[in-house]
């Protein structure tokens, strides 16, 4: 009996039939007979592809058998393709040789300070992070300006998506698409900001620029993300179930190949998720949130003979929030909505492969209502506000590349047209002050428009062998204050076998826009522009154990700064002018300096890992003379990710950040007096912040190109509870006298998210 139930066991095994599927190792290597790091393989045929990054040698198992074609791609090196038949229970072995690429002037990166993120093209390893990584590091909502806190030199809080560089303020970010500025890009901005408004799915790259960046770029302080939209070869759809909301998005290709489309929608559903828990309705308490958003992105190009392409695009964006609270005496009534649109058409054209001109013409407007009123709060805190703004712009311009074989060469002109409506008034009542004011009232009414120009050149050329250098120098002007700027800038690297160098130096100015004007502060007038002068020096060279080095410091100096209203003690602030602690920095200078130290290894194995060391330095120079640390000024900053790819369906991904707590003011309650007594302004600081984040991810794949892929995020999985400001402000009467009482009030605590996205 034994013996039977031991032979039918085994008898499976012994007659199982042969392997239907083979395998394939492909080896890379230059043309002296060295391996090539990073090469990116893609493996396909109508049925089946898969992309890997090669490092000197790997074996792809469980390839269905048939006729493939290998696409090969390496920084630095010609592409290069091949076919190959795969066959049933065989290894089939490939071995490509490479031959070095002739990089021209116009893709040499000369300036230091810039990261590139998510590129559609294959030059992986001159990458900082990769489509790949991006799509696996940890990010509540699935928010793609949430991994942009990894990159070094950024800085931004656990509600918004909105990020600082190098000491800066949110503004001081120039942000576009396609060449299309974009303010403030972000949903529910009463909390500044919590999710972006752009899809990451839309995107075909990302540029980060954290300092010295070239002439083509101006009105902006400290950096540049640009951002450019998915360039599609095929058709392409998928759709997305996430805390962040659901999407939509399809692109593609028609007219045999001459025109391409891409199109998205998403629309946020924190109000159904509200609406589910019901509104709490106790003894004497009433509360009802609902909070609402939706944004769409969509792109129409086409091409017009050989060398011209017309293309279309729109970008709209909405939200509102409301939240009615009542308690005993106490009420609280808030309304607020938001309108963003952006209309541009880009017309490019190419007459040969050294020259193109690009035009645009652009438009679009953003508007915000927002309504607050609040009696009997038990932190004495009264206030009546409607703020009506409007704000219209439209405008033109041009960019052309001139390229030969040692120069190449951009200049640009712009106009554009600004036109805004205030309608403001607001009542507040502070019961409890801490250096601010008790009591504010203000009311204004008024248009103003205004004009800008702007004109750049610049020439990137190679002086010697080993040195590249890039001079520019750009200008611009407003009507609104009148005032003229002249921007010289200077990009240089050396190369030095594996040693690289580069270096940055100029001016950048920041001109004051309509739909920044702090009216709710008292502030009814544009301020002249600002102006920053870097200084960027960055090393970098491959280590042993194929670890990237990346070394940087730099110094910014801040001038003619505009006046700035800050909170004392508080991180966060509903509406300005709510808190008791809300103060005007007049500071007419300023400075921010450190440096950076970045490493990474990724040679396509299962395991990888990057993190970033910052330490840094920032404060104004008051109109008296006094210093003062900016309250997000945060001395030592480490970031650590690392990813697992457990096979080819499952990714393991955790994503650890540090850094000194923000600034903060001292103040005690003095009872003799009734009043808060503030200590030196800054001076103090929060406890240190730490977070530890995980996600994992699970792809299902079916039938052809279609798959399913499941994540699952988690925010502070340690639960720590990381200190913002101060919250609850209470007076309580004791046999001793008034004391005041308050709490420490935390920014988020473990926060699970999870969605599922459909790729067909």
């Amino acid at each position: 009996m034994r013996l039977s139930l031991l032979l039918l066991l085994v008898s499976p095994m012994v007659h199982a039939k042969p392997s239907l599927k083979g395998a394939l190792q492909i080896t890379v290597m230059d043309a002296t007979g060295n391996p090539v790091y990073l090469a990116t393989v893609t493996l396909k045929n109508p049925l089946f592809g898969r992309t890997v990054r090669v490092a000197k040698t790997m074996t792809l198992k469980q390839i269905p058998p048939g006729s493939y074609r290998i696409e090969v791609r390496a920084p630095n090196f010609e592409p290069q393709d091949r076919s190959v038949i795969i066959k049933a229970g065989e290894t089939e072995a490939v071995t490509l040789t490479l031959t070095p690429a002739t990089l021209s002037m116009g893709v040499q990166v000369v300036a230091p300070s810039q990261f590139s993120l998510m590129k559609q093209n294959s030059e992986v390893s001159s990458q900082y992070l990769d489509r790949d990584t991006v799509s696996r590091l940890p990010r509540f909502g699935d928010d793609l300006f949430r991994a942009l806190n990894t990159v070094p030199g950024t800085s931004s809080n656990d509600f918004g998506s909105a990020f600082t560089v190098r000491g800066g303020e949110y503004r001081e970010v120039h942000v576009t698409l396609d060449g299309m500025e974009l303010y403030e890009p972000f949903h529910i901005k009463d909390f500044t900001g919590i999710f972006s408004f752009i899809a990451p799915e839309t995107l075909g790259g990302i540029t980060l620029n954290t300092g010295g960046f070239d002439a083509t770029y101006g009105n902006a302080l400290s950096g540049v993300m640009a951002l450019s939209s998915s360039e599609p070869s095929e058709r392409r759809s998928h759709a997305q179930i996430s805390l962040g909301g659901l999407s939509y998005q399809t692109e593609g290709r028609f007219n045999n190949g001459l025109g391409q489309y891409v199109f998205s929608a998403r629309r946020g559903y924190l109000d159904v998720l509200l609406s589910l828990g019901g509104d709490e309705e106790e003894e004497g308490e009433v509360e009802d949130t609902d909070v609402t958003y939706w944004d769409s992105y969509g792109k129409l190009a086409h091409a017009l003979g050989i060398n011209q392409t017309l293309s279309f695009n729109y970008l709209l964006a909405a939200d509102g929030f409301v939240n009615y609270e009542e308690e005993g005496m106490e009420l609280e009534d808030i309304d607020s909505d938001y309108d963003d649109q952006y209309f541009w058409m880009n017309h490019d054209w190419v007459p040969n492969d050294q020259f193109s001109l690009r035009n645009t013409l652009y438009s679009g407007r953003i508007d915000r209502s927002r309504f607050a009123f609040s009696e009997g709060s038990e932190e004495r805190v009264d206030y009546r506000i409607d703020d009506q703004r409007e704000t219209r712009y439209r405008g033109f311009k041009t960019a052309a590349e001139w390229e030969q074989r040692w120069h190449f060469l951009r200049f640009g002109i712009g106009f554009r047209q600004n036109d805004a409506t205030f309608r403001y008034t607001s009542n507040i009542k502070n019961g409890i002050v801490i250096g601010g004011v008790g009591e504010r009232v203000i009311s204004t009414n008024f248009d103003f428009d205004n004009t800008e120009y702007h004109a750049y050149i610049t020439d990137r050329f190679q002086l010697t062998a080993n040195l590249n250098v890039e001079l520019g120098l750009r200008f611009d002007h407003q009507s609104e204050p009148k005032d003229d700027q002249l921007s010289p800038r200077l990009n240089a690297r050396y190369q030095n076998g594996p040693h690289t160098f580069r270096l940055a130096a100029g001016t950048f100015h920041q001109a004051e826009r309509g739909h920044e004007l702090q009216v709710a502060d008292g502030v009814t007038r544009l301020q002249t522009p600002e102006k920053a002068t870097h200084l960027v020096l960055g090393y970098e060279r491959r280590l042993p154990f194929d670890i990237d080095l990346r070394v940087e410091g730099y110094y910014k100096k801040y001038d003619n700064l505009r006046t700035r209203f800050v909170n004392l003690t508080k991180s966060l602030v509903f509406y300005p002018g709510l808190s008791g602690d809300r103060v005007a920095i007049d500071a007419d200078q300023g400075r921010a300096y450190g440096f950076e130290i970045v490493f990474r290894r990724d040679i396509g194995s299962r395991f990888s890992f990057f993190g970033n060391y910052a330490w840094s330095h920032t404060k104004d120079e008051l109109l008296d003379g006094r210093e003062l640390f900016r309250p997000w000024d945060q001395r030592h900053t480490l970031n650590l990710a690392a990813n697992y790819r457990a096979g080819r369906k499952w990714n393991i991904n955790g994503a650890w950040i540090y850094h000194t707590g923000w600034r903060t003011t001292p103040f005690r309650y003095d009872a003799t007096t009734d009043t808060i007594e503030v200590g030196a302004w800054f001076s103090d600081t929060f406890p240190a912040y730490y977070r530890l984040d995980l996600r994992i991810n699970r792809a299902v794949y079916t039938r052809g190109k279609r798959s399913f892929e499941i994540f699952v995020d988690i925010a502070n999985v340690t639960n720590r509870k990381n200190i913002r400001g101060t919250e609850d402000f209470t007076f309580v009467e004791t046999e001793s006298g008034t004391r005041l009482e308050y709490g420490e009030d935390g920014w988020f605590p473990i926060l699970p998210s999870f969605g599922i996205t459909w790729r067909f």
